[in-house]
């Protein structure tokens, strides 16, 4: 799923290809210096151009043409199952073409490019966090929705990191959120970090590439989660209510890592796993923020 590199942890991009994919609605990549990679490692597999076509006919179920589109360079944009196919014949290092690609689409509409994040960002453990807070991810339809539009503005310019900004728009009277569909992002969520399609209330917890990372990434992870799910109360106190008691342990752990003081309720109430702070100093507050 991904390496450590240079004190980066660098996500493994062709792990975004799923087994049921088609050639309908393949991931492609594209780079500017992308296509002379495939020419290189084409020429160093033991097929000549048309038994090349052959094997791809075969191996992806393709047509002749198609393969022959993809053995002879025609186009930008080249799928992940094919790259890879290349990597395993030559024995090439993935992650080596991987800094090749530049840019990540569906074939599949909405046909939207997307800049390939290649290594765990802050601001992807901010959208994780998010997610796991309150959000909604059925195939490839995202949703997360607040009723506080500052958190909704900063969301969007977390998901600036994919060169793409989703529209922000007025949900009811008081809530704000952001709507769309995106198979590339979708794939992030979770072949990435393991969220489930559909419901995850009461199973959610904190991605394990995230949980293994150092602590500015599990930080990032905090505040998107708490931007999301968190209050202040009535006491003055900040309170944490979730149905994953994973998902509220994690929290805690990362709270105990930074030095912020908390309380974690030891038993499940009303079907709630809650953490809070003691009421805040203007000092406490501050380390909060």
């Amino acid at each position: 799923m991904y390496k450590k590199f240079n004190n980066k942890l660098i996500l493994d991009l062709f792990k975004l290809h799923d087994s049921k994919d088609n050639a309908k609605n393949w991931i492609l990549a594209k780079g500017e210096n992308l296509k002379i990679e495939l020419k290189d490692l084409i020429g160093k597999t033991k097929f000549s151009n048309t038994e090349f076509v052959k094997h791809l006919m075969k191996k992806l179920n393709i047509s002749i043409a198609s393969a022959e589109r993809l053995v002879y360079l025609k186009k930008d944009w080249y799928p992940l199952i094919f790259i890879e196919e290349l990597v395993n014949l030559t024995n090439a290092s993935k992650y080596g073409i991987q800094d090749k690609i530049e840019f990540l689409k569906s074939s599949k509409p909405p046909v939207v490019e997307y800049k390939a994040i290649k290594e765990l960002t802050t601001h992807l453990c901010k959208i994780a966090g998010a997610h796991a807070a309150d959000g909604t991810l059925y195939d490839s339809y995202i949703a997360i929705t607040d009723y506080h539009k500052t958190s909704i503005i900063a969301l969007v310019g977390w998901f600036k990191e994919f060169g793409y900004t989703p529209k922000l728009m007025q949900i009811g009277k008081n809530e704000w959120g952001i709507r769309f569909h995106s198979r590339i992002i979708s794939r992030y969520l979770t072949k990435f970090f393991y969220f489930p399609s559909g419901c995850k209330q009461y199973n959610v917890k904190e991605p394990e590439i995230i949980k293994n990372a150092p602590i500015e990434f599990r930080k990032a992870f905090a505040l998107g989660a708490l931007t999301f799910e968190s209050g202040v109360g009535m006491k003055n106190q900040v309170e944490l209510c979730v149905s994953s008691k994973n998902f509220r342990d994690s929290i805690s752990e990362i709270l105990i890592e930074l030095n912020i003081p908390h309380v974690s309720m030891e038993k499940q109430s009303s079907g709630y796993w809650r953490l809070w702070s003691k009421t805040l100093t203007k000092e406490e507050a501050v380390n909060w923020l």
